[in-house]
């Protein structure tokens, strides 16, 4: 047998081996709001899953018995949530205010508030108190949340590049920004500097990113940019996914085609899943491969909890009863 072909047969049995140390999520669990649920997230022990709802009422529940640990209430609607990494606070920012609120998780009582540009996303750097706020208009500032004061500002640029998606790498050592033109830039946090920018500008908010996530090795990127029908009646723009290795100067490169409008790409923390949500479908994979473990239908907001054992999904906007509701998956 030549080389190349013991190569591929290698390849291919390893693909098939990977496959079958997965298997099917099991469901543990069903959450039940008052309002459609518009953002879920863990706490780092993946005790408490937070949940926040249209009508900015934000929950906090217990991951094992599933019982309503709090409910707080705000005036605002679509809270955005993230608990810090030492889980003592959860940050609250309902999109489009210009404010982010720090919650002391035990107490339940609000610390302080962050004031900011109209807030588009949250999210907290890995083993740090560092929150980094985007903007709607340009601009990601990290914040001490110890303290309560700013520590830099990223000048991400004027209206186009406006902050659509952000994640920061595993490590922590990258931020990488999705824009309102189609385009993708990573950060240095720690010098403050753009290393890479890439993706096509296809015009003012025709292509934005809706979704970033870096790989589990940190080395590549995947984005989603394109308008999922909405541009109306007749637009048969292509849709894709993509897939950059940024850390060699490459350009991006199309993944896979998309559906529709894909509103969530993760990989899970252990590195095992890649999920992607496209059209309202949550896709489950195994990474690396290419085998689809599973499909949910009909699902928006989703997250893994950090040690990786489970997955909350929630009904899609206009699913009726299953938008207000949680369902907690056992993954293996």
């Amino acid at each position: 047998m030549n080389t190349s072909i013991r190569a591929a047969l290698a390849f291919t049995l390893g693909l098939v081996l990977t496959a079958t140390a997965f298997s099917q999520p099991n469901e543990l669990l069903v959450l039940k709001g008052a309002d459609t649920i518009r953002s879920v997230t863990f706490s780092p022990d993946a005790t408490i899953l937070a949940s926040g709802a249209n009508d900015g009422t934000v929950i906090l529940w217990d991951v094992k018995s599933g019982k309503e640990l709090a409910a707080m209430k705000f005036d605002k609607r679509f809270p955005n949530l993230a608990f810090s990494p030492d889980a003592k606070a959860l940050a609250v920012a309902h999109e489009g205010s210009k404010e982010v609120i720090l919650l002391d998780v035990q107490t339940r009582k609000e610390r302080f508030r962050l004031k900011a540009e109209t807030v588009w996303h949250i999210a907290f750097r890995p083993k740090t108190n560092t929150l980094a706020v985007g903007g709607l208009y340009g601009s990601c500032k990290l914040w001490d949340v110890e303290t309560g004061k700013e520590q830099a500002s990223l000048a991400l640029g004027g209206a186009t590049l406006s902050l659509r998606a952000m994640k920061f790498s595993p490590d922590g050592k990258l931020l990488a920004c999705g824009h309102k033109n189609g385009g993708v830039s990573v950060w240095d946090v720690d010098a403050q500097k753009k290393v890479a920018s890439g993706g096509a500008n296809h015009g003012f908010g025709s292509h934005a990113v809706s979704s970033v996530a870096f790989t589990p090795d940190a080395a590549k990127l995947m984005f989603f940019s394109g308008t999922g029908g909405y541009g109306g009646p007749g637009d048969v723009r292509p849709q894709s996914i993509s897939h950059w290795e940024f850390t060699k100067g490459k350009q991006p490169a199309n993944y896979r085609s998309a559906e529709s409008y894909v509103s969530g790409i993760s990989f899970s923390p252990d590195g095992r899943w890649l999920a992607i949500v496209d059209g309202g479908t949550l896709k489950l994979s195994q990474w690396p491969g290419v085998q689809q473990i599973t499909a949910f239908k009909g699902i928006r907001p989703y997250a893994f909890s950090p040690d990786s054992k489970l997955l909350a999904t929630v009904g899609a906007v206009g699913e009726g009863d299953k938008s207000k509701t949680i369902t907690l998956w056992e993954l293996k």
